[in-house]
């Protein structure tokens, strides 16, 4: 039978991945971070720096060596996570800052972006303390427990 071709046919549950509403909201709280929530010793990060650091934090690591120096990146990158688990993501985000004081805008299409779980979202006196985030690769010489940010004073 040479010259036939087969063909696969695969079925699984369809999972969608993340929407514009939770991208918009994501890159929102991001920017707003950005310019409230300071490192360590003073600096603000931009929203790149934080994007990378919460993908470290709230996904997961994993390491790689190349010619003898340890890599890390996050576990899975943002753009392939379903909706749940980006809706996950996001409600991680939104406990760990609003612990840290800072001011996040919920716009109307919040409950778009959290999958009309608006009931869940949490106010300041329900957190629960989450871990610190990881040291910066900048900060090299400071304590590891060491938190690597601090509230921004007025």
């Amino acid at each position: 039978m040479q010259g036939d071709v087969l063909y696969e046919v695969v079925l699984r549950p369809f999972k969608s991945k993340r929407s514009l509403a939770q991208n918009s909201l994501y890159w929102l709280w991001l920017t707003e971070i950005s310019s409230q929530i300071k490192t360590a010793d003073g600096k603000l990060l931009d929203k790149e720096e934080w994007h990378y650091l919460c993908g470290l934090k709230f996904i997961g690591v994993k390491s790689f060596d190349v010619a003898g120096k340890t890599y890390v990146t996050p576990m899975k990158s943002t753009t392939k996570l379903t909706t749940k688990e980006f809706t996950d993501y996001l409600m991680q985000i939104e406990a760990e800052f609003l612990s840290r004081g800072a001011g996040l805008t919920f716009p109307d299409a919040y409950e778009l972006a959290m999958n009309g779980t608006k009931q869940n979202r949490v106010t300041k006196s329900e957190q629960s303390p989450l871990p610190e985030l990881p040291p910066l690769a900048s900060s090299q010489g400071r304590d590891r427990d060491e938190a690597p940010y601090s509230r921004q004073s007025a």
